[in-house]
């Protein structure tokens, strides 16, 4: 039964993901502490993590989760497209849902993450990768 689990590529990104959340907090609590008092530090840090965890996420999704081949460079430039597009969508939807309707910015944010989170997996699968 396990090895059939990794078989699946939706495990296989779930996993990438929650290894890229570790990893991506960890950067930005590591960096966020050398800054010391440097007045941008959390812009700073939080630029740090998420660039890694997009190296992380692009190398360990094209690879292991999808197995593509050939073609980095315009894989690379989907997926930062794909990436951008992402991080509009779920800013714009939490300002509308959390600032304008005054819903319950939590429960909301994990609700905006697992739309998201599926359109990721779908535009890594079909158009990235």
């Amino acid at each position: 039964m396990g090895v059939r689990v990794w078989n699946s590529p939706v495990a296989r990104f779930i996993t990438v993901g929650i290894t890229n959340t570790a990893l991506s907090y960890a950067v930005f609590v590591l960096a966020f502490s050398l800054l010391g008092d440097y007045s941008y530090r959390a812009g700073v840090a939080q630029m740090a993590s998420y660039g890694l965890g997009s190296a992380w996420s692009f190398y360990w999704n094209r690879g292991w989760t999808f197995g593509a081949e050939g073609r980095v460079l315009r894989q690379a430039l989907r997926f930062t497209f794909v990436q951008g597009l992402l991080l509009m969508a779920s800013s714009a939807l939490m300002s509308v849902t959390v600032d304008m309707w005054s819903w319950p910015a939590a429960p909301t944010w994990i609700t905006v993450m697992a739309f998201i989170t599926v359109l990721n997996y779908l535009s890594l699968k079909y158009w990235v990768f």
